[in-house]
């Protein structure tokens, strides 16, 4: 059995406290414990009461947050047209129209329950003197739907934003850990759908990579990386500046062919990631500008390269408007695969309740000699992608809110986005839509 002992004080030291992402990206609730209030023993009857086993007096302190949020969805899969008259067997069951064209079509419409980034984290300091202390964090994602259909979530713990370090008032902070990369740090906010179906990553990002390594997902530029070092600068007058750098623990050697054991000939490879995000963020305004290298992710490839510029702004603090700028450049073994993108929002407040929400990304068509597909985007005409998500949401108090928003996925007949976090696999030049209803409860 697991008793505690807390001090007299106790209800005030569990009382809420508040905090908002500068970007006012979404209000995070976090119930506030010391480490020396908690003390915690497995014991056999209810009458044992252990002395403290953790006690690091008032120097320490201990954090305990999360967001629990599933949304119903209606999912319209779409139908399209095989370019050339031609059939992949990946791209759905063939069937003729009318004309005698090849169309596919994928799973039919159905309504579906999806966890949407439910998560649970630990976070806490311990001082070391007046300017330094000992930092930690262990995050990890909550399957709050239990699964189901061709999905079925992993649970694994710290596979979110988790590290230790040491933080100076004056100098910053330092840590190490798996952790949201600058890059995607710089404008994560921007994106008030960030953490649901319709979030903006199946275009500015090429993706999303919630738990990633230059291996599992060589394609993302909105990613959480392993193996991660972080610098982050003080505020100074607004001013911030994240940098990030992955080592090369993926590194190997050439390899040989051996036909006897079927093992093909693979170059060497040397993957590693450096990550910046510069920003201005002061009153109603936040400017920012990001970059990040991925050498050798593609095998036999180069240096791939996103670059953005951002901007948001609040207007008499009830309506915002951000947008973004990017460009992703990638180089493959075979020649070079780019696109421009763009990404436009839009949060209008009616009360202090209830809010009205926008989100429109726009992915040029992609150009390059290279032939491969990598991650959505491959060279060619007709591959340029949309997706918008509009919707409204209702704040009933500080932990529980309603929302319910429409996402729609436009793709040319040679592009095949998705919707980044709870996907479709649609064949090419699908253009899926959800209709969601959404509960999120944080603390």
């Amino acid at each position: 059995m697991i008793l505690t002992r807390l001090p007299a004080d106790w209800r005030s030291r569990l009382a809420p406290e508040t905090s908002k992402d500068p970007r006012n990206h979404g209000t995070e609730t976090i119930l506030k414990r010391e480490l020396a209030t908690i003390l915690v023993l497995a014991s056999g009857t209810t009458a044992a009461i252990a002395e403290p086993k953790i006690n690091f007096g008032d120097a320490a302190s201990l954090e305990i947050y999360g967001r629990v949020q599933v949304g119903l969805e209606y999912l319209h899969t779409g139908t399209t047209y095989i370019p050339d008259n031609t059939f992949s067997p990946n791209q759905g069951n063939p069937v003729l129209d009318d004309n005698g064209r090849f169309i596919s079509t994928n799973t039919p419409s159905h309504f579906r329950l999806r966890n949407q980034r439910s998560v649970i984290g630990f976070r806490g300091d311990v001082k070391i003197n007046d300017d330094l202390k000992a930092v930690w964090q262990i995050e990890s994602s909550a399957a709050a739907d239990g699964g189901g259909g061709l999905h079925v979530p992993v649970q694994t713990w710290a596979n979110r934003d988790s590290g230790v370090g040491i933080e100076s008032q004056t100098f910053g902070r330092i840590i190490f850990g798996s952790w949201q990369t600058p890059y995607t740090h710089a404008t994560f906010g921007y994106d008030p759908y960030y953490t649901t179906t319709g979030a903006y990553m199946g275009i500015m990002g090429n993706g999303s990579g919630a738990s990633s390594d230059p291996i599992s997902d060589p394609a993302t530029f909105d990613r959480r990386e392993h193996n991660l070092i972080q610098y982050w600068s003080p505020d100074i007058n607004g001013f911030k500046m994240r940098l990030g750098f992955e080592v090369n623990e993926f590194k190997t050697g050439q390899q040989n062919a051996n036909p006897a054991l079927n093992i093909a000939a693979a170059p060497a490879q040397n993957p590693y990631m450096v990550s910046l995000e510069t920003t201005y963020d002061k009153g109603p305004l936040n400017v920012t500008f990001a970059s990040e290298a991925h050498h050798q992710y593609q095998v036999g490839g180069g240096t791939d390269l996103g670059v953005k510029f951002g901007a948001a702004y609040w207007f008499h603090n009830t309506t915002r408007l951000a947008g973004i700028v990017q460009r992703l450049h990638y180089k493959a073994a075979d020649g070079d695969l780019a696109q421009n993108q763009y990404y436009l929002s839009l949060i209008h407040k009616f009360t202090a309740q209830d809010q009205f929400k926008l989100g429109y990304a726009v992915g040029s068509q992609v150009s390059g000699s290279s032939k491969q597909i990598i991650g959505y985007l491959r060279a060619g005409p007709e591959s340029a992608s949309k997706i918008l998500t509009i919707g409204v949401e209702h704040q009933f108090n500080k932990y529980f809110a309603l929302l319910t928003y429409w996402s729609k996925t436009f793709n040319q007949a040679n592009a095949f986005m998705d919707f980044p976090i709870n996907d479709t696999a649609p064949a090419m030049g699908t253009s899926p839509s959800v209709f969601a209803l959404l509960g999120r409860f944080s603390f």
